[in-house]
């Protein structure tokens, strides 16, 4: 188509051409545009001049031709004879080499080593021996019980959590009911015992607690009051109380020592032992005269 042909006709139809001729036509194309594509697509391309180049063909040379032997005796070839390596000439007709192939050897086997490990004897397994222990209290326990009529036996046991309420360090505070007089006596355990030493014929509770830094006492558990037994030789009046532990006899050995005690009639009997005194209120686990 001319460049005429192609003005004349609107743009919907140039763009109709374009996309059967497979122009790609962008948005902002003018009719013109659109023209001059059309018209370089249906122009065509012009064609190339060719030049032929002419190349001289060298001719070949000429062979020599081949002569054929005349009919006549036919000599065969002489053959030459062999040379030494010092150079001379041998008088022996030509031999053929012959060339003998050598037998491949066989692949030697490598021998692995295996390290012997030395043999242990196994042994049966040794079981893991547990040892139980005491299962832990949450409440606070303070047992007192007489021993002789000078001396009583407090066991205690205090949670950690109670403790960790109290500042300062442990006591125990013994307290005369009748007389209301008291002492106190230093621990470091929240579970032990102890022996103490006091006045007989009394009746005395023991409370367990922290002395703080202001030097008063804070009790955190008490012992119910047991009744001691007076002593025979002991005079009446008397208001002595002695806060030291037994340091001449040892606690196994005051378990083991009879006890007197002034029967009805007056007279002192000594079948008696620790065992058969009254022990106020102790718990099935603790065995108070046992080996511990």
């Amino acid at each position: 188509m001319t460049k005429k042909e192609l003005a004349e006709k609107d743009i919907k139809e140039l763009r109709s051409l374009a996309k059967k001729a497979g122009i790609t036509a962008k948005r902002d194309w003018t009719k013109t545009t659109f023209a001059e594509a059309l018209f370089r697509k249906s122009a065509k391309p012009a064609a190339k001049k060719t030049t032929k180049k002419i190349v001289d063909k060298k001719k070949a040379p000429d062979r020599a031709k081949k002569t054929k032997p005349k009919n006549g005796p036919k000599t065969r070839p002489k053959a030459k004879p062999e040379t030494k390596k010092d150079g001379k000439k041998s008088k022996t007709s030509v031999t053929k080499k012959t060339t003998t192939k050598k037998a491949p050897e066989p692949r030697k086997k490598k021998v692995v080593r295996k390290e012997l490990k030395p043999a242990i004897s196994k042994r049966p397994a040794v079981k893991k021996t547990t040892k139980k222990s005491l299962p832990k209290r949450d409440e606070n326990i303070v047992m007192v019980m007489t021993v002789s009529p000078e001396r009583i036996y407090a066991y205690w046991e205090i949670s950690e959590e109670s403790f960790s309420k109290h500042e300062g360090s442990l006591y125990l505070k013994v307290i005369d009911i009748k007389s209301k007089d008291s002492f106190l006596v230093p621990v470091s355990d929240r579970v032990d015992e102890h022996f103490i030493a006091v006045r007989p014929g009394g009746f005395y509770v023991v409370e367990i607690g922290a002395v703080g830094k202001n030097g008063f006492f804070s009790a955190i558990e008490s012992s119910p009051r047991p009744q001691l037994p007076a002593h025979f030789t002991s005079p009446t009046g008397t208001s002595s109380i002695s806060s030291a532990s037994p340091t001449s006899t040892s606690s196994r050995h005051i378990r083991k020592r009879r006890i007197a005690r002034v029967a009805a009639d007056g007279s002192i009997v000594f079948s008696e032992t620790e065992q058969d005194l009254p022990a106020f209120d102790f718990p099935d686990e603790l065995q108070p005269f046992g080996s511990y």
